[in-house]
């Protein structure tokens, strides 16, 4: 199996529940995207939801987590929608039951206590493979959760007691905040906001393989015997040992700033090596150029600035999309034209930043409703 169709799989099936949050849907429709055989699947899974069984599965109560881990005897059960093509046959049969954390020899008869939907979805969130979410901006210090201990310590996330079985999560760190999580081996990974990542609790198979939807910065611990592989949106990055800042904000762009190590970026059309000190931009629509990068301007989030050169409103309505979750709308044409140096501080209060801005002969401005009008 491609590595990247289990995510899938799991991401439509979460479509079909209604469970889906909107990183991770996001997330689904970059990975549509750059995946030829992606649609297929796709339709793969609407066919077995259409199905009167699926349909059957869609409408099963969930049994809620508390207790269920409370007693040996008690197994989860949590079985996968699957579609199992049959060369003989003319019609596919479908797997469809879809139970989730099921006690042996009983059926689910409510629903679970904390869905994803009650969270805030402005906090950082873990979702194991068993579906149970951790809110991590409310959690203390350290979670027992499925027999895994998640340690969420100095805004860093760790785990421990983790079963030899491969066990995938996925991260999600919202609009204004950053976290970093470290790997299974030893690698660790700084996410910005609006940034989801997907993840092993352990490397079981011959690679070490990690999905990015955003911006972050990636230590790779090195392990010759074990590539590093990052999937992004529109393109993969094979490594052994590095680090470097990848960066997929911007739809069909890749942007990759290499400090130290070396990569290769494997794009649709070719695949690049990229020196230390240079920044791979790699878009459809043009071709991959590199470029020298001031550490300063691309890593600056890290230390909560965002420095920027000549930039236009447009794009400083979408750093402030992304830090403080505004929207931005240029009520007057005449300021799409205006260019600006300056920085922006993660701790700032948006009125402070754009009176400043203001002040220094930008546009005037007001808000109403979370949205900015430049005027």
């Amino acid at each position: 199996m491609e590595p990247y169709r289990q995510q899938i799989e799991d991401l439509l099936i979460d479509e079909q529940l209604g469970t889906i949050s909107e990183p991770n849907r996001q997330l689904l429709d970059s990975l549509l995207a750059a995946h030829p055989d992606a649609q297929a699947i796709r339709e793969e899974v609407k066919a077995a939801f259409q199905d009167d069984r699926g349909q059957h599965a869609l409408h099963l109560p969930e049994q809620p987590v508390e207790g269920v881990f409370a007693h040996g005897r008690q197994k989860k059960i949590r079985t996968r929608i699957r579609v199992i093509s049959s060369i003989a046959a003319a019609a596919a049969v479908l797997l469809l039951v879809y139970f989730r954390f099921m006690p042996s020899g009983s059926l689910p008869t409510a629903q679970p206590t904390a869905p994803l939907a009650a969270i805030n979805n402005k906090h950082i969130r873990l979702t194991l493979a068993n579906g149970e979410t951790v809110d991590l901006s409310n959690s203390g210090p350290q979670v027992q959760v499925n027999n895994v201990t998640v340690h969420n310590q100095q805004h860093t996330l760790s785990f421990s007691d983790v079963p030899p079985s491969a066990q995938w999560a996925t991260l999600v760190v919202p609009v204004g905040k950053d976290y970093k999580v470290n790997l299974a081996d030893g690698s660790e990974v700084w996410l910005n906001s609006a940034t989801s990542i997907r993840f092993p609790l352990q490397f079981t198979g011959n690679t070490r393989e990690v999905t990015i939807n955003g911006e972050a910065y990636v230590k790779v611990a090195p392990h010759a015997d074990k590539p590093f592989i990052l999937h992004l949106p529109h393109s993969t990055v094979h490594v052994l040992g590095t680090e470097f800042n990848v960066n997929t904000y911007d739809s069909g762009q890749t942007r990759l700033a290499l400090v130290k190590g070396a990569v290769n970026v494997a794009l649709p059309r070719q695949t690049v090596s990229v020196k230390p000190g240079f920044q791979l931009v790699a878009s459809p629509a043009a071709a991959a150029a590199q470029e020298p990068f001031d550490p300063k301007v691309i890593l600056g989030w890290r230390e909560g600035i965002y420095i920027y050169q000549n930039a236009s409103l447009q794009e400083l309505g979408r750093i402030l999309n992304r830090w403080f979750g505004v929207d931005v709308v240029l009520d007057n044409e005449e300021v799409t034209s205006m260019r600006f140096n300056g920085v922006i501080h993660r701790d700032d209060k948006i009125e402070e930043y754009l009176s400043n801005l203001e002040y220094t002969n930008g546009p005037a401005y007001y808000i109403k409703d979370k949205v900015v009008h430049f005027k």
